[in-house]
């Protein structure tokens, strides 16, 4: 064998083999530009932590890296920013990563025109060989070429050689420059054969290549970040990047600071740029921006800024962030990456202002759900009925979307910016209707506590806010706009008169005729009416003297005849709803409708209140639950009457019990009653069924109530419990099997148990007893039987043996009787006795418990019997023939009850409420028809009953009157209780009484009129809570409305709302915070504007020449403009569109103003041009009247529907003085 020998017996060498270092790697660096977002914005946040590869910061919160070599710059996206320095060229890699045999070329076609040069990125996977004898591993070789077809030819262009060694994937990248016209070819050609051994490891691939382009690019208008770090990281793979920054920078409020979520002082408009997150204002950007935004579609005049000012307001409000912080109510952490739908991205971010965009006319406007004032009341007597159906219609959410479950999907910081799932159940609806889940992306939320608080919005909007309405008016219709909250008093829907029209105002009271009856529950009842300003009051009501006329505490201002009328029951609550659309139908009425509004929903969302909505009507869906349903059982005849009775937990007005009883599957009996009792005769045994349901005014049910019962002949007990005491027996009867109704013992006593069993001796009848009659260690025999209104069971016979416990009883004798003879001896024979017991020849029992206190003393001495002071957690004294208790004390409850009647020193007698409570000594009065006291005693007593709810007293005096359409008494009787019946009173003046001397007395009563020339008194003081006029002897008047014919002479004081008729000379000096009058007179008037879409018409002002002095007149600035082709456009069924007419298509408007007929003003402008007319004219007095008439046409270029708008016009008058107002 030639070569090394193998080590043996004869000696030898040996080889391990070796393998080389490797000496071929690769380092590429990776150039990445980024783009953020549209520019400006505010920047990165937190530096080089807010950038993220694969999902790692790249510094930690330590600062320390993650990435070496890493290069970081950002330019914010201003027209004029800087080039990103080493960034002078763009690249876009494509990939190729395809293996290269040396029969196989690999071939690209290159077609991009803009490119000046091309990176080729090739490599081997490995490169090696293996020595097969000695397993050396060492470096070896490949060529090939990169070649570029020209003219037709393939052209070498790098001939390449890669020598060395390496284990793993390594690749190189060669430019080629002066590339030839495109398309070409561009390939790679493999030189070397292609390894057939695993000795040979050489296998090339085709990685990728690069079309560069040389240009350095400033990117003008957006934020882009340049990023440049070793590849060698991540391996072949560009790693994932992610960027935490405050975007875009906005137009805000002048007057707002984002950092602090503060406005300082009155908006006046305008704006300025800086980073918000507040979700307003990112709205505001997205609908006015021209560049990416509907800026091109809409003007900043043709967004509603100022409800945008009152949206930011609500989102910037802290509240809890359910961590023991507090945050904003509502933020916008959002990023559009694609391009969508107008209204799509619109209805998202309103999404988070919890609002909807409409548009009322001349702009686009949002109605965001949150409380608001009500602007209007909507009853049957101001909407139009249809010729068949009702005012309102109504509509319900299905169940299917009463959600209440909501799973949100949130960007959670917390979880590396992945999407989370905030979970928000009503466990009480869940567990009511089962899950209903809605799932919603919280559209730009960052937050949980944002999460979740829109989680709980969507629950309380599907479970409280479950109505829509829909109804027609005629010119009221236009007292509302979209968004804006009134309330309905449907009559039809609440099931009472609640809303109308006045028939009259009495002028001189506070009295208003209603158009039809009302009927008012207990407790403060109120009426809304509509003030001089146009707003709704709420009025308490005093009292109802007619069932269509009502006396109000006060009366509002402005309130006339043919005014709206809502009733505010306080069993009934008040229904809001926010308008969504107003309808022209075209022919003088609108369509409404509305969705249901419950103002405290904000609460339950942003700080966890409840709320139970209160009925808003007396149909269904609110019927109270019958409760404590209770029967008992008599005899009635041969058969059995059944009593039931039972609760409800609150009145409501007309409710009625459906009652069903059946013996086994059969129905015995169907009643209906208004009482919460009823009873059932002539009943056989059976087992039985008692059905109870409430019912309203309208035949709606609510839930049933079942309750069985049976009536069966009663069995002898099963057994007896019995307790001994020393001086008591306890008994308490057993029966296993089920009892019937009313089933309760009799139980008898004996010396024995043949007495016992002879039932002779009775001790009552119960359900359990107590034998307090008793002496200790003795026996006695009970007879024991079960009763019932059927009947009488055997007896069962027992036995008890009482106890004689010395440790339950003191020889304590109390020094009330210590001086009683007999008591002395008791003492002396008791003196050294042990026993906690004595008994003395039946004379005295005294008992005492462990703890030291009586229980009970008896004394019998010389046959009479007293009761000494007794210590007791509970006392009663019973009839001794039933044990009924007449009398006793529960210390537990601490109540003395006394049955049956307390007869006091005087000889009366008290047995119930009545004689306690009753009308003695008082003047009682009642308004009936005809205003004549009842003939018959009687009669008149229940009169006075069922009106006050009391029995009258002696001296009770009772009045009756009448009165008529204008609240004036037309006749009155009254007459005096007599303690059994009712007498003329002794003195009864029905007309006038003339006294020369002086009338005394403690009480004086006047039915109507009080006259004397004087009258002394402390204080006089009128009827009515509170008073309306007072004088007390200090001299303070008080009145709350006073007509004085003569003079006021007064050294001081203060007027509100003073009124003055006729003139009012001011001999001093006259100062007033605010003046509406002569001085200055004001007018307004809108154009007519026609389709909504322009304006047409003339406004015609004209001021009387009715002052002494010189004014003038001054019209402030009247805007018109004329829009474009862009500028004519739709918003309807939630979409924005503006259709294309041609590039000359534009519209015009013409505004023409003339003053006493002579023109002041001519202008017409066109599309997309804006005039503006203001001016002061001079008036002097005596002159004639001045005329002002303003005339606006619009019209279109090219023949189409014109888009035009002018402002409301204001015309003022004012006096003309100079004096104090100097200019230099």
């Amino acid at each position: 064998m030639s070569g090394e020998k193998l080590m043996g017996k004869g000696g030898g060498k040996q080889h391990t083999p070796y393998e080389q270092p490797d000496n071929l790697k690769s380092h590429q660096k990776l150039s990445i530009i980024d783009l953020l977002s549209e520019g400006p914005i505010e920047g990165p946040v937190n530096g080089l932590q807010g950038v993220l590869l694969n999902d790692t910061p790249v510094n930690d919160s330590n600062g320390k890296s993650s990435v070496n070599g890493l290069t970081v710059q950002w330019v914010a996206g201003t027209q004029q920013q800087c080039v990103l320095e080493g960034f002078e060229d763009s690249a876009s890699e494509v990939p190729v990563g395809v293996e290269v045999k040396k029969d196989a070329p690999v071939t690209r076609t290159i077609t991009s025109e803009n490119i000046d040069r091309l990176r080729m990125t090739f490599g081997v996977y490995a490169l090696e060989q293996t020595n097969p004898k000695k397993g050396d591993r060492t470096e070896t070789s490949v060529q090939f070429l990169l070649q570029v077809k020209r003219n037709g030819a393939w052209s070498t262009e790098y001939n390449v050689t890669l020598n060395g060694k390496t284990t793993s994937e390594t690749t190189k990248s060669l430019v080629i420059k002066n590339l030839p016209p495109r398309p070409f070819d561009v390939r790679m050609l493999r030189l070397t054969d292609d390894s057939t051994t695993d000795t040979v490891q050489n296998r090339t691939f085709w990685a990728s290549y690069t079309e560069i382009i040389d240009s350095r690019q400033r990117y003008p208008n957006s934020a882009v970040v340049g990023m440049t770090f070793d590849s060698s990281q991540y391996g072949s793979q560009v790693p994932r990047r992610n960027f935490l920054i405050k975007g875009r920078i906005v137009q805000v409020p002048s007057n707002y600071d984002p950092a602090t979520r503060k406005y300082d002082g009155v908006w006046d408009g305008t704006f300025k740029p800086a980073w918000t997150d507040n979700p307003a204002w990112v709205l505001w950007d997205i609908l006015t921006h021209p560049r990416y935004g509907m800026g091109r579609q809409l003007g900043v005049d043709d967004v509603d800024k100022w409800m945008l000012y009152a949206m930011a307001q609500y989102a910037d409000s802290p509240v809890a962030d359910g961590q023991g912080g507090t945050e904003p109510r509502m933020t916008f952490n959002g990023w559009l990456s694609e391009q969508r739908r107008v209204y799509d991205v619109l209805t998202d971010i309103c999404s988070t202002l919890r609002c909807m965009p409409v548009y009322n006319g001349r702009r686009m406007t949002f109605v965001q759900d949150r409380p608001a004032d009500k602007v209007w009341t909507y009853t049957n007597g101001n909407v139009v009925r249809p010729v068949s159906g009702d005012c309102f219609t109504y509509t319900f959410s299905p169940k299917k979307s009463r959600y209440n479950v909501a799973q949100v999907r949130f960007t959670d910081p917390a979880n590396g910016w992945k999407t989370s799932t905030e979970y928000v159940s009503d466990d009480a609806a869940v567990a009511r209707d089962g899950e209903v889940v809605a799932k919603v992306e919280a559209f730009g939320c960052t937050s949980r506590g944002q999460a979740r608080r829109l989680g709980k919005y969507i629950l309380a909007t599907a479970q409280l806010e479950r109505q829509t309405v829909a109804f027609s008016v005629a010119a009221e219709g236009l007292r509302h706009i979209p968004g804006d909250i009134f309330q309905i008093e449907d009559n039809d829907y609440a099931g009472a008169s609640v809303g109308g029209r006045l028939l009259q105002v009495l002028p001189d009271d506070k009295m208003v005729v209603l158009d039809r009856s009302v009927e008012l529950p207990g407790g403060e009842s109120f009426l809304c009416l509509t003030g001089a300003d146009g707003s709704q009051v709420r009025v308490s009501i005093f009292s109802q003297p007619q069932p269509d006329r009502l006396v109000l505490d006060k009366r509002p201002e402005g309130v006339v005849e043919g005014d709206i009328w809502g009733l505010v029951l306080p069993n009934l609550a008040p229904r809001l709803f926010r308008c969504v659309s107003i309808k022209d139908k075209g022919d003088g009425t609108y369509d409404i409708s509305a969705v249901q509004h419950v103002p405290e929903k904000e609460s339950i969302v942003d700080n966890g209140a409840t709320y139970a909505p209160a009925p808003d009507t007396r149909y269904g869906g609110d019927l109270p639950p019958v409760e404590h349903l209770v029967l008992e059982a008599v005899p009635d005849s041969d058969a059995i009457q059944v009593r039931g009775h039972w609760s409800v937990p609150r009145v409501v007005c007309g409710l009625r019990f459906s009652l069903k009883l059946c013996r086994g599957e059969r129905v015995v009996s169907n009643a209906t009653t208004e009482d919460t009792a009823y009873r059932f005769g002539g009943l056989v045994p059976g087992h039985y069924t008692l059905t109870v349901c409430p019912v309203n005014q309208a035949g709606q049910r609510g839930a049933p109530v079942d309750t069985v019962f049976s009536i069966e002949l009663p069995a002898i007990p099963d057994r007896v419990d019995v307790t001994p005491g020393n001086f008591s027996v306890m008994l308490h009867p057993v029966s296993l099997k089920v009892t019937s109704l009313g089933t309760q013992y009799e139980f008898y006593k004996g010396k024995d148990e043949a007495e016992a069993t002879a039932m002779t001796r009775y001790l009552g009848r119960a359900t359990y007893l107590n034998d307090a009659d008793c002496k200790p260690d003795t026996d006695y025999w009970y007879a024991v039987r079960t009763v019932n209104v059927t009947g009488k069971s055997p007896p069962l016979i027992v036995k008890a043996h009482t106890t004689l416990d010395p440790n339950d009883i003191l020889d304590l004798v109390g020094d009330g009787i210590g001086d009683l003879d007999w008591v002395k001896d008791l003492k002396k024979q008791v003196k050294n006795n042990t026993a906690g017991i004595v008994l003395l020849n039946d004379k005295a029992a005294l008992v005492v418990n462990k703890d030291g206190r009586i229980s009970g003393i008896t004394v019998d001495s010389s046959g009479k019997k007293s009761v000494v002071d007794i210590l007791a957690d509970y006392f009663c004294v019973s009839d001794p023939d039933t044990l009924e208790r007449r009398f006793y004390y529960d210390a537990d409850r601490r109540i003395l009850v006394l049955q049956g009647e307390l007869q006091l020193l005087d000889g009366t007698t008290i047995s119930g409420a009545d004689d306690v409570k009753n009308g003695s000594g008082g003047v009682f009065r009642l308004q009936t028809k005809d205003g004549i006291f009842p003939t018959d005693g009687n009669a008149a007593t229940s009169l006075f009953k069922s009106s006050f709810g009391l029995s009258p007293g002696k001296d009770t005096v009772f009045t009756v009157y009448a009165i008529d359409a204008v609240g004036k008494i037309t006749h009155v009787e009254s007459r005096m209780y007599d303690g059994s019946d009712w007498i003329v009173p002794k003195l009864l003046v029905d007309g006038d009484i003339i006294a020369m001397g002086t009338i005394k007395g403690d009480r004086i009563v006047a039915g109507a009129e009080l006259s004397a020339p004087v009258i002394h008194a402390g204080t006089i003081t009128s009827s009515g809570n509170p008073p309306a006029f007072s004088l007390t002897p200090d001299g303070k008047l008080t009145a709350k409305n006073a007509d004085i014919s003569g003079n006021i002479n007064a050294i001081g004081g203060h007027f509100s709302h003073v009124t003055i008729d006729n003139s009012c000379d001011i001999q001093g000096t006259l100062r007033a915070e605010h003046i509406v009058g002569d001085i200055v007179k004001a007018a307004g008037g809108t154009f007519p504007v026609i389709r909504n879409d322009y304006v047409s018409g003339t406004l015609t002002v004209t001021i009387n020449d009715d002052q002494s002095f010189d004014r003038q007149i001054i019209v402030p600035p009247l805007v018109f403009a004329a829009g474009g082709d862009a500028q004519n456009m739709q918003v309807a069924s939630g979409q924005i569109t503006s259709p294309t007419k041609g590039a000359s298509s534009f519209s015009r408007c013409h505004l023409r103003v003339t003053h006493n007929g002579q023109e002041i003003y001519n202008v017409t402008v066109t599309g997309n041009g804006v005039g503006v007319f203001s001016t002061v004219l001079d008036m002097p007095s005596g002159r004639g009247d001045a005329v002002l008439q303003f005339t606006v046409d619009s019209s279109h270029s090219n023949g189409y529907t014109p888009f035009t708008s002018i402002s409301n016009l204001i015309v003022m008058a004012v006096r003309k003085v100079a004096a104090g107002i100097s200019i230099r």
